[in-house]
């Protein structure tokens, strides 16, 4: 018997009967056996290619994409992600925690606490190809803070109104002003609202006033804090 492998390209040996073909790209064969009788007959094998697959791992924050694989954002804030490939794939993030999904390719993240994100984009003809990418969240603690000091002289430059200052509250619980006398004299639980200096509209004194702040963090966690705030004029 004699073979007869068409086209030649990638194989070994196009005349044998068991050649060994390392292919670039798909390619469609074709062979034809003889025998001793010069009888013959044809036979047909397609063999399709699957190349490892190429990613990019992109995060949009604050606006803007990056491909770094740190991403600093502060408690409460969201993180896009956009895995690229060169070809359709199938993907996987480990953990999924945070995650708005686990096997796409843009899920969105709001973590509140630093984590390790790894995606795994797969072969989509389950040929065991994949390509692995990691990007870590590094997130800031909450924090709540207040200015010690401020001028509520109505001359608009930005120190009229004190507020409660901070980053990853969620919520704030209690925002309260007592005079030396432990009056109140400002009370909110709106983080948009501040104290403009006044008590029932009358301007008071300068003085040295205590506040206390009482806020939630994204994660949960109560945040409090107590000082002293300078009034002046």
């Amino acid at each position: 018997e004699s073979y007869n492998w068409s086209p030649s390209i990638y194989l070994n040996n196009a005349n044998t009967q068991n050649p060994v073909s390392t292919p670039l790209n798909q390619v469609y064969y074709n062979v034809t056996v003889t025998d001793a009788n010069t009888c013959s007959n044809t036979a047909d094998v397609s063999i399709s290619v699957q190349h490892p697959i190429s990613m990019d791992l992109f995060t949009i924050y604050n606006g803007n994409q990056s491909s770094n694989d740190t991403v600093f954002i502060i408690m409460g804030d969201t993180v896009h992600f956009n895995a690229v490939t060169d070809s359709t794939g199938l993907f996987l993030w480990t953990p999924s925690d945070y995650l708005s999904c686990n096997n796409c390719p843009t899920p969105i993240s709001n973590p509140t606490q630093s984590i390790l994100y790894e995606v795994i984009a797969y072969d989509l003809n389950q040929c065991h190809f994949e390509t692995t990418r990691y990007v870590y969240i590094d997130v800031s603690e909450a924090t709540i803070d207040v200015p010690t000091a401020f001028t509520p002289n109505g001359d608009n430059n930005g120190n009229d109104v004190i507020f409660v200052k901070g980053w990853g509250i969620k919520n704030l619980l209690e925002f309260k002003i007592f005079n030396r006398w432990g009056q109140i004299v400002f009370e909110t639980d709106d983080i948009k609202k501040g104290w403009d200096g006044k008590y029932l509209g009358t301007a008071q004194n300068v003085d040295t006033y205590v506040f206390i702040v009482r806020a939630e963090a994204y994660n949960g966690e109560i945040l409090y804090k107590k000082g002293f705030i300078n009034l002046i004029r």
